[in-house]
């Protein structure tokens, strides 16, 4: 047995390494047509290239071999190397299926981790490696050891495992119990995780009515699956996977960025479990910083942000970098700058594109930090904030409907983030339950509310933290989103409650206006007795504070909602108004002007999912159809709280 053998059979035994070998032998008798065509689909989807013709592909940890003969099919000259012996004669068996004695298609024994095995590959035009790197035990010395492999200008494609924090720890004891098992007794463990994972699924899809898109998920798995397995070989090789090492989006790109390499393609599923896939194209030498927002990240100064580089220098006003690329972003909000995670406050570019990045620190101190410039709206969150049930607390803020998580359908996520004593909170768009039942810093942007539990599961009304809201309102999105508000006038609305007009404008007498901010209704401009305005009764005072972007005061029509209200189900009632049926909310995009008031008080946030209307309520509402279903603020009978309901109708 050589040597390299011998160390994996050691590990195996100790329970210490996973054979994946063993699974990928038992998947190959089951490989069809059907599975290789789909790895080349997705090969060639993920590369963005039709062919690989001419061109030179590393298999790194090639396991059943179905990638290396996506790519040989696709045209490339394969190298597939496997320190596992059982997927090594998996990856052998695959060529001599389809390639026999091919020239173009090596296939060896070998680590990643062999720096001497490695130096005598030389560099290659696709360097790939799919779920590999994080199974070394050494994933940061696997992630060093292949970025001289990428010639300059070609791409590498990995997949590293997401962390998601105790979620993950918890699998690292699993997949240990797992590989610490007899044969038998590990494969009824695994059976009892995998019942345990897919009743939760399945629970979830038959309170949904959708128990057969869960069925298909095992029948269809081959074609659902972005690496041709079945779902049983699947979560055998999740559950069995030793080494388990993880990294976050964020972390993943930031360790290749820092060497030269920009992202070119992202599959992200930092919000679940399952691995983040990169693709990353080489364009400068080993330390060269190449600056890469993150699509989608789950930290602002990284989907938002510009890096401030080097080189560092002290002047008399402290130390400054350059910012080479102006951030992403609204020009109505300031600039903004996070170091290490850390809201240092707002910052000045100057023109030679200079930005201070710390009054007092040595230049060596602040060239380690990470410093990023975001372009964004700072929010103070004043209490009190509304325990939900568990460690979830709840913070309304109607004037971000508009950018909720989902808003508008599809896979949008806001970008709002929470910060407490100036740190980011760490996980948005979290599932409620999962902030309900983990809290620590989970967070979530849904309809007018901020869900957010903090770091400590702590109450915030009382901890005496400092908690904002930094909004990266897009450069492309108007507050007057809506299509009734774009016709208003800029205002400006004080905290006392006075309205100023950006234009001198005399207003109709017999017209009632009122005053939107964000798409949110603030309140009802009425005379102040001296030829101004000012915000009727309980609109008025700091409840709103916006900072940076106008309000507009848009003259509406006014009309009750008529009694008797429906209840559809749960808390959400219908008011008919068939009359209105052509501005209403439709799935090919249109979106409602129409905002309900409650005895003088706005009702939001607008356009809230039917499902989370009946399950939530709060006011939340939606204009659909030729109707208005809604809610009330405190789950009431609408019918029985001798409240007046108006829809106010902007005027176009």
């Amino acid at each position: 047995m050589s040597s390299l053998s011998q160390q994996f059979q050691t590990e195996v035994d100790s329970g210490d390494r996973f054979s994946f070998g063993k699974n990928w032998a038992r998947f190959l008798a089951r490989l069809n047509d059907d599975r290789i065509d789909l790895a080349v689909k997705s090969l060639s989807a993920f590369l963005k290239i039709d062919s690989l013709q001419g061109k030179t592909f590393l298999d790194i940890g090639s396991g059943s071999g179905l990638f290396s003969l996506a790519a040989r099919r696709l045209g490339a000259k394969v190298h597939s190397f496997d320190y596992d012996p059982d997927s090594f004669g998996c990856t052998q068996e695959l060529r001599r299926r389809y390639f026999a004695n091919d020239p173009d298609w090596k296939v060896e024994r070998g680590s990643v981790l062999d720096r001497e095995y490695l130096e005598k590959l030389g560099q290659f035009d696709v360097v790939y490696s799919w779920g590999v790197l994080h199974h070394t035990g050494q994933m940061h010395q696997a992630f060093k050891n292949v970025k001289p492999l990428v010639k300059m200008g070609g791409t590498l494609f990995i997949a590293i495992y997401n962390d998601l924090g105790d979620a993950t720890d918890q699998w690292q004891r699993i997949k240990e119990r797992y590989n610490a098992l007899p044969k038998t007794a590990a494969l009824v463990y695994a059976m009892s995780i995998i019942a345990r994972e897919e009743w939760r699924e399945l629970r979830r899809h038959l309170a949904a009515g959708t128990a057969s898109q869960w069925l298909n998920t095992w029948r269809d798995y081959a074609n659902i699956s972005r690496r041709g397995m079945s779902r049983w070989h699947d979560w055998i090789d999740w559950i069995g996977g030793l080494p388990y090492e993880r990294a976050t989006v964020e972390e993943t790109i930031d360790i290749f960025a820092e060497d030269g390499f920009r992202l070119n393609n992202l599959f992200d599923c930092s919000a679940g479990y399952g691995c983040n896939e990169f693709a990353f194209i080489r364009e400068a030498e080993l330390g060269t910083i190449i600056d890469t927002p993150v699509p989608g990240g789950n930290s602002m100064a990284r989907r938002f942000g510009r890096r401030v580089i080097g080189p560092f220098e002290r002047r008399s006003e402290g130390v400054v970098g350059f910012l080479p690329a102006k951030p992403l972003g609204s020009d109505r909000c300031e600039l903004l700058l996070i170091s290490d995670g850390e809201l240092r406050g707002p910052v000045i570019v100057e023109a030679d594109s200079s930005v201070i990045v710390d009054a007092g620190s040595s230049v060596e101190a602040a060239t380690r930090r990470k410093h990023y410039v975001v372009c964004a709206e700072r929010i103070t969150l004043d209490a009190p904030f509304r325990q939900a049930r568990g460690a979830m607390w709840v913070r309304s803020a109607p004037e971000l409907a508009a950018i909720a998580d989902h808003s508008g359908g599809g896979e949008r996520r806001s970008p709002v983030f929470l910060f407490e004593n100036g740190s980011q909170l760490p996980r948005p768009h979290t599932t409620h339950e999962d902030i309900v039942n983990s809290g620590k810093g989970r967070f979530s942007h849904w309809g007018g509310d901020l869900y957010f539990a903090t770091t400590d599961n702590s109450d915030p009304n009382t901890n005496g933290k400092i908690y904002e809201a930094l909004v990266a309102w897009p450069d492309d999105y108007h507050h007057e989103v809506e299509a009734g508000l774009k016709h208003g006038l800029p205002a400006t609305v004080a905290p006392t409650g006075e309205i100023t007009l950006d234009t001198a404008v005399k207003l109709a007498p017999d017209e009632r206006h009122f005053v939107f901010h964000r798409s949110a209704l603030v309140g009802e401009a009425v005379s102040d007795g001296r030829g101004g305005l000012v915000l009727a009764g309980p609109s008025r005072g700091p409840s709103l504070r916006p900072v940076g972007g106008k309000s507009v005061l848009v003259a509406c029509n006014v009309t009750p909602l008529q009694r008797p209200f429906a209840q559809v189900r749960g808390h959400m009632w219908e008011a008919r108004c068939p009359d209105l049926a052509s501005i209403a909310d439709d799935v090919a995009g249109s979106v409602s002007p129409i905002r309900l008031v409650r005895n003088g008080q706005a009702l939001g946030p607008a356009h809230t999912p039917h499902d989370l209307i009946a399950a939530e309520g709060r006011g939340s509402f939606s204009h659909w159809s030729g109707s208005v279903l809604f809610s009330t603020p405190d789950r009431s009978d609408p019918n029985h709280d001798e409240a007046e309901y108006l829809m106010l109708i902007p005027k176009v």
